[in-house]
């Protein structure tokens, strides 16, 4: 028997798409995976029978809150013909290489699927993979410029769409493009095959550069240029007024050597290079050094003509952008700028509520870079602080493989800023880290920073309080900055000067995060209570061996006896207890994970936090619930209900039961 006929009789078992479902519990959307039939979501990426995952499909999440009223219909939902005649007419490029526009579950949105030949996504196919997400993140910029709000957190590769399985969801079908695909998959010459892909990525570059998208319609590479190009640009509009120019005459008196008219738009004016000088402050020098009038953006701007007398005839050129170069010039005339920053706030785990997974996800991996991890380490304790999120089993964001893209991405995007930030990271984020990292970064058993940390801790001793001042400045990193300004000493010299901690001669400074909701600050592996509001703040903290005191700037917040004892964990000022709403809503995680458990563990959960006055030890709780991991969620709900009839409220007396 020769091969061609055994192969032919042995059906190759194909892959086949992920399914999931949507689940109503308690209020809160969950998901599922499920069966084909059953299935409310489909994945972009088919899953080989060898575990390999090849992309299928890009997807591109259209909201109707989003979205222009004018692309809506009389119930709100978006309409898809107004959508498929201007895709058609004006997008045809992008248009052409839609295989599926499927209605959300909602019935207000639209998936546009983009569908091309099975992409393998492995290392061999990086390439192609960046392809996709360069067209993807092209084509949302182009659909956000018309006025259909594209999701921009809606970005990935093997994401999750409302599925073409269900007919009733499918509102286009491009049956040529699907045929064609099919027909490429039994090509084995891969230059015979179409580079769907590819084509999309050109058409969608020509498309974002026509509409001025790729530089954020900049009107010129160099902004301080730009800023001079923008005062030529607007006064040959008419939009703005030019005082004239003024010479002295001979009795050295000022008087007016030209006049500048308002212009009308799109006309043209000529100008000599004397006269653009002082419109623009562009020197006659550096215009004609630049060959100004020849280069690509100027050109774009305007129709340029030279003349014989060395003036020149501008026209501004009436392009379908024209109302975006406008606004731009008049925003960087304005003294806009584009500020592209991160503020991470950071949540505990079993905190973070259905929505807010991606942030935190994403506040926590800037956090371990900006610490000095190394990016496996991170990668390592983000794998086991994921497992804290109610409801992680379920969501895509929580998967191994998403969490190692979230890492890659910020580890590689800006490598510079690695161990820029000194501040010290709450202890959860610490405790979940192997033996191996702790001893790497110094945080052992003990409450210690991080070695790997840029120490804020030191120690002053003597009475001069300028030498104080000095060695507090050389060692401390968040206030001692080369150029240091006075108001930050002063702030200093305040601090020392509280009567309290004038009459000690030892004093310990450090900077601590308020990273928990309920307002407590983790110093020396002891907690104190500050309050709700400084929940996120960085917080100055003097420590004289008896008090310990917080400061916002000069302002003091709270101050505390020093913890000495090993058995007791925290301090809470009377002014800083908790009503029961405030413990419920601040631990609503860990309620939400114990009625999954059953009644029973939400009931002795709710009876020891009851019997808190606003400080929740997250360990003990953390560690009843992984309990059910050793034992199962049904006999740990009885051995709950059994030390509830007991009265006992310990985890000794739990796990005795068990």
């Amino acid at each position: 028997m020769s091969i061609s006929s055994s192969i032919k009789k042995c059906p190759y078992k194909g892959g086949t798409h992920e399914y999931k479902r949507y689940y109503e519990l308690d209020g809160q959307r969950l998901i599922a995976s499920c069966s084909r039939i059953y299935a409310h979501l489909q994945s972009c990426g088919i899953i080989n029978p060898t575990g390999s995952i090849a992309l299928r499909y890009i997807m591109i999440d259209i909201d109707a809150d989003r979205s222009h009223s004018k692309w809506m219909d009389a119930e709100g939902a978006l309409d898809w013909q107004k959508i498929h005649s201007h895709l058609s007419s004006k997008l045809s490029k992008i248009y052409n290489a839609i295989e599926y526009v499927t209605r959300s579950y909602s019935k207000k949105g639209i998936h546009l699927i983009f569908g091309f030949s099975a992409l393998p996504l492995d290392d061999s196919t990086r390439r192609m993979q960046g392809a996709c997400i360069q067209s993807q993140n092209y084509i949302i910029k182009i659909l956000n410029d018309s006025g259909l709000g594209a999701d921009e957190g809606a970005r990935g590769l093997n994401r999750l769409f409302s599925t073409f399985r269900n007919t009733d969801n499918i509102l286009h079908h491009n049956k040529i493009l699907t045929k064609r695909i099919e027909n490429d998959r039994s090509k084995t010459d891969k230059n015979d095959k179409t580079p769907y892909i590819l084509n999309l990525l050109k058409a969608c570059k020509k498309i974002a550069k026509d509409l001025e998208l790729t530089d954020c319609y900049r009107l010129y590479n160099h902004s301080k240029v730009e800023v001079k190009i923008a005062k030529l640009y607007l006064y040959t509009l008419g939009l703005r007024s030019i005082d004239p120019m003024m010479k002295l005459n001979k009795d050295l008196k000022a008087e007016v050597d030209y006049e500048f008219k308002r212009c009308i738009p799109h006309e043209s004016i000529t100008l000599t290079f004397k006269q653009i000088e002082h419109i623009s402050g562009l020197t006659k020098k550096s215009l004609k050094d630049l060959n100004f009038f020849n280069r690509d953006e100027v050109l774009n701007l305007w129709d340029i003509d030279h003349n014989l007398d060395g003036s020149v005839t501008l026209s501004a050129k009436n392009v379908s952008t024209i109302a975006k170069r406008i606004l731009r010039a008049s925003r960087v005339l304005a003294g806009f700028k584009v500020v592209n920053k991160i503020d991470p706030r950071l949540i505990e785990p079993c905190l973070v509520q259905d929505g807010e997974r991606n942030f935190a996800i994403c506040s926590w991996v800037l956090s371990y870079k900006w610490a000095g991890c190394e990016e496996n380490d991170a990668l390592q304790m983000m794998k086991s602080l994921v497992k804290a999120i109610p409801g992680y089993e379920f969501s895509r964001s929580c998967k191994d493989s998403q969490i190692e893209a979230v890492v890659r991405s910020i580890y590689k995007y800006k490598e510079e800023l690695t161990g820029i930030k000194g501040e010290v990271l709450p202890q959860l984020m610490w405790d979940i880290a192997s033996e191996r990292i702790r001893i790497k970064f110094g945080h052992e058993k003990g409450g210690r920073n991080p070695g790997g940390l840029r120490s804020t801790t030191t120690k002053h001793k003597g009475n001069k309080l300028n030498l104080k001042i000095q060695n507090f400045l050389k060692i401390n990193s968040e206030l001692s900055l080369i150029n240091a300004k006075k108001s930050k000493i002063e702030d200093i010299q305040k601090i020392y000067n509280d009567e309290n901690l004038s009459k000690s001669n030892i004093v310990k400074i450090s900077s601590v995060n308020i990273g928990r909701k309920d307002g407590f600050a983790c110093y020396e592996g002891k907690f104190y209570s500050l309050g709700l509001k400084h929940y996120g703040c960085n917080i100055k903290v003097t420590d004289d061996q008896e008090f310990v005191s917080f400061y916002s700037s000069t302002l003091l917040i709270a101050k505390h006896k020093k913890i000495i004892s090993k058995s007791k964990k925290y301090s809470i000022n009377e002014n800083h207890k908790l009503t029961w709403d405030e413990i419920k809503e601040n631990n609503c995680g860990f309620l939400y994970r114990a009625k999954k458990i059953g009644l029973d563990c939400r009931d002795y959960i709710s009876a020891y936090l009851s019997m808190c006055e606003g400080f929740v030890d997250n360990r003990y709780l953390c560690g009843i619930l992984a309990l059910k991991d050793k034992f199962g969620s049904v006999i740990l709900n009885k051995a709950c209900g059994i030390a509830l009839e007991n009265e006992s409220i310990k985890l000794i007396d739990i796990e005795e039961i068990l």
